[in-house]
């Protein structure tokens, strides 16, 4: 049986990233995928078992140190989390993570926006929405699906549209445009 090569792994991933990135994951085939390789469809299965299993490998540092960062911010004093500092230091890691994996965030956001159910995306959603719960003790239930989709979609286009030296402070107005007297609005 012929071995596995890493080589030909990191091309694959390679390849995928960029699909993913310019096609977007469910307009992606695993047919495109063998044929930027150079290899046949069967012969990229040997690799990865589906679609989503290299989907996954390529986001799963994104989904870890997205998750780490919004635990991190429930373990702090809710009262200060509409801080400008605080909400600075919070985008600046967040930048940090989506500047290391630009396009592996970019890809990460957009699937699993569409992909509401799922529980990678639950788990980051219900994060936020106890944010909203700490925050915002009276906001209704619409009112948080729409604050999250903005927050959600806005920073999408944020990361596509943005050079990586205004990341943070593009980021920035968005949230403060969303938040700020926000008590007042919901």
């Amino acid at each position: 049986m012929q071995q596995l090569k890493p080589e030909l792994n990191t091309l694959i991933q390679k390849e995928a990233l960029e699909l993913f990135y310019n096609n977007g994951y469910q307009a992606t085939l695993m047919r495109d995928l063998a044929d930027a390789v150079g290899m046949s469809v069967g012969n990229t299965y040997r690799y990865y078992k589906s679609k989503h299993d290299l989907f996954y490998s390529l986001v799963e540092p994104v989904y870890e140190k997205v998750k780490a960062l919004l635990e991190a911010t429930h373990e702090d004093d809710p009262r200060t989390h509409l801080n400008e500092l605080y909400l600075t230091t919070i985008l600046t890691r967040f930048t940090t993570i989506c500047t290391k994996y630009h396009k592996e965030a970019v890809i990460f956001l957009e699937y699993y926006l569409a992909q509401d159910q799922e529980p990678v995306m639950s788990d980051i959603k219900k994060l936020i929405f106890s944010s909203f719960d700490a925050h915002f003790p009276g906001m209704k239930e619409g009112a948080k699906e729409l604050v999250y989709h903005f927050i959600a979609t806005g920073t999408v286009f944020i990361l596509r549209k943005s050079p990586p030296e205004d990341l943070v402070t593009n980021l920035k107005a968005l949230y403060i445009f969303l938040f700020k007297d926000i008590n007042e609005r919901v």
